[in-house]
């Protein structure tokens, strides 16, 4: 019996060694996959290139045409079908199955965020109407700010004296830089306090509503984008319907329309990649060169 107890403890013991290798077993796979993936320079340089692309492909879309609500929509539009797509043809929405999406849900928290999501949307594109791309690009630096003042209002985090006085700092350099503005517009400057305002009340309540929920971006927007289509479409019939004709499409063109759709939605996929494969330090960089290579490129522009 001893024997058969010593070949028993035997077998146990290699069962529990057995878990050791299974688990290095299971390293060099991810190590692998790791290795495969680029250098966080090309997701940043992809990130910086589609961004600048955008914002100038919509400011000249705007100024050409106008009808900026009824852009914002096509985007929409167009995210919400490129994700059913995305999702039915492909692997990459497969982590959607993890949120287990209700109709309570849905309302409680998808379509308030929505909300707030379109209206930012709606700002940040009819501002380009009224001010310049270099300015916009200054009043965005704001966007961290407010962010953190509507987290303290929400109780999400704890109010920080130095944060305040940097805050104050950064509030001080934006009202500095309006003040040199040559082409102000007090409508244009409000929009996109507004606009910055509501995109940070967005990201509170996703941390808020959907905090217990891991959600990627790209998900998000699969969730995010029919209800904010539909709202922007609600916002663009009184205002924007009655004067448009097919004819300003024609003049623009369908090519162009698409295009510039898809230069959207990259954006925001070059924008779930980037979140994913580089670390956090590497995307503040890049954001600070993101807006030095906006200015750039405007003042190239104008020079021009």
């Amino acid at each position: 019996m001893s024997q058969r107890q010593s070949q028993e403890s035997l077998l146990s013991s290699r069962d529990d060694g057995d878990m050791e290798p299974e688990w290095h077993e299971l390293r060099p796979s991810v190590d692998a996959k790791a290795s495969k993936a680029l250098h966080p320079a090309f997701y940043i340089m992809n990130w910086i290139i589609l961004s600048n692309a955008t914002i100038i492909f919509n400011k000249w879309i705007i100024d050409s045409a106008g009808f900026t609500m009824l852009l914002t929509c096509w985007h929409l539009v167009f995210a919400a079908l490129a994700t059913q797509i995305l999702a039915h043809c492909t692997s990459i929405l497969d982590s959607r199955h993890a949120v287990k999406m209700t109709s309570g849900l849905y309302l409680r928290a998808i379509c308030p965020i929505g909300v707030f999501y379109s209206i930012s949307l709606l700002g940040s594109n009819l501002v380009y109407l009224y001010l310049s791309v270099a300015f916009i690009q200054m009043l965005k630096s704001a966007g961290p700010i407010s962010v953190l003042l509507v987290s303290w209002i929400w109780r999400v985090e704890e109010p920080s004296p130095v944060a305040f006085v940097k805050i104050c700092v950064i509030v001080l350099g934006v009202a500095l830089a309006s003040i040199g503005e040559i082409q102000f517009s007090l409508l244009g400057f409000l929009l996109q306090m507004a606009s910055t305002v509501f995109e940070s009340i967005r990201l509170v309540l996703i941390q808020v509503l959907l905090g217990d929920r891991k959600m990627d971006p790209l998900v998000g927007l699969y969730y995010f984008a029919p209800i904010c289509a539909a709202i922007s479409m609600a916002l663009a019939l009184p205002f924007e319907l009655p004067q448009f004709q097919w004819q300003h499409v024609v003049q623009t063109g369908f090519g162009v329309l698409f295009l510039n759709a898809f230069v959207a939605f990259l954006l925001n996929v070059a924008g779930v990649f980037l979140v994913i494969q580089t670390p956090a330090l590497c995307i503040a960089a890049a954001w600070i060169i993101t807006q030095l290579t906006q200015r750039r490129l405007v003042g190239h522009l104008v020079l021009s």
